[in-house]
C-alpha cells in the first residue's frame, strides 16, 4: 500500500511521481494495482488530491480470472 498524489508536490520540489506515473513504475517492477481507498479531494475545487493504492505481483492468481462474477 502506498499513498499517491494527483499533483506534483512542493515539499519534494515537484519530483514525486503522480499516481499514474507510480502505477507505470510499479508495473515495470512487476506489480499491478489491485485496489484503492481513502480518496481525498482538494477543498478549493474538489479535484482529486491523494488516495492509497494497493499493489500485488503481476503474476498473482487474482489476475487469472477476468470475469465479473
Amino acid at each position: 500500500m502506498m499513498e499517491v498524489y494527483a499533483f506534483k508536490l512542493n515539499f519534494v520540489d515537484g519530483r514525486n511521481l503522480t499516481f499514474d506515473e507510480m502505477s507505470l513504475h510499479m508495473r515495470s517492477l512487476g506489480f499491478r494495482c489491485i485496489d484503492i481507498c481513502d480518496p481525498l479531494f482538494h477543498p478549493k475545487d474538489r479535484t482529486l488530491w491523494q488516495f492509497h493504492m494497493f499493489f500485488i505481483r503481476s503474476d498473482h492468481p487474482a489476475w487469472k480470472s477476468n470475469g465479473y462474477n
